[in-house]
Order: C-alpha cells, then sequence, then structure tokens
C-alpha cells in the first residue's frame, strides 16, 4: 500500500513538471500589453527583450530601460534597471511607473492564453503580460 502512495506521488510530480511546454523569453521581441493589473495605453510603443546572455532592454512608451536577468526554469530575477529620463505625459508616466515598479517584483513567469507570458510577483501574481510582437 505505502509503495502505490509512492508511484501516486510520483506520477504526479512528474505530471506537474511537464504541464507547460519549454517556453523561453529569449529570442523573442515581447510588448507590455498589461502592468500592474492595468492594460498599457499603446502596447505597440513598449517593448521587452531578454537576450540569450542576460542582457534585458525595452520601452516602457516613454522612456527605454536596460538591466540583466537571470533566469532558471521559469524562475526570472530582473537586476535593478537602468532607465533614460525623457520627460512623459501624465499617463504615459504613471504607465512607465507601473512597469518598471512591476518589473522589480517579477519572481517567475508562465504562460497565458493566446501565446502570451505572465510575469509573476514571489506570491505568483501577475504583474506584467507580455505578448508577441
Amino acid at each position: 500500500m505505502t509503495l502505490a502512495v509512492v508511484v501516486s506521488s510520483c506520477a504526479h510530480v512528474s505530471k506537474d513538471t511537464t504541464t507547460s511546454p519549454s517556453l523561453s523569453l529569449s529570442g523573442t521581441t515581447w510588448r507590455i500589453v498589461e502592468a500592474g493589473g492595468t492594460a498599457v495605453a499603446d502596447p505597440d510603443e513598449t517593448e521587452f527583450q531578454l537576450h540569450s546572455s542576460g542582457s534585458l532592454e525595452g520601452s516602457t512608451g516613454c522612456n527605454d530601460f536596460t538591466g540583466s536577468a537571470k533566469v532558471t526554469g521559469t524562475n526570472l530575477e530582473i537586476s535593478p534597471l537602468a532607465t533614460t529620463r525623457k520627460a512623459c505625459e501624465p499617463p504615459l508616466q504613471s504607465q512607465e511607473t507601473a512597469i518598471l515598479s512591476a518589473l522589480q517584483s517579477v519572481r517567475s513567469f508562465g504562460p497565458a492564453e493566446g501565446g502570451q507570458v505572465n510575469l509573476l510577483d514571489a506570491n505568483g501574481q501577475i504583474v506584467i503580460r507580455l505578448a508577441r510582437d
């Protein structure tokens, strides 16, 4: 009977680790479509690019950002970001603040509907949603 429990437990673990196909953030230009639970004003003006080297760059829709990130499985650790300092119109300034704050809270990522990707905080809450360019 104990053996049946162990086998069942192992099968469950194996199933959990294969439920999502291999997902990579690098090699794709992503558009930020949502930050902090709010849709961005114009996703076509945003950008998120993670390169296989670990460098990260993008745009909030007003200013550009750069930094680095470490990916381990579905864990994602983003370094503090450097940004350009252009003045933004008030709606874009709020959007920028939300995006930069959300990016700093990212701890993991996972697939979302329609080929999108969710960036998640330490509690598993969606803080950024990305769509392929």
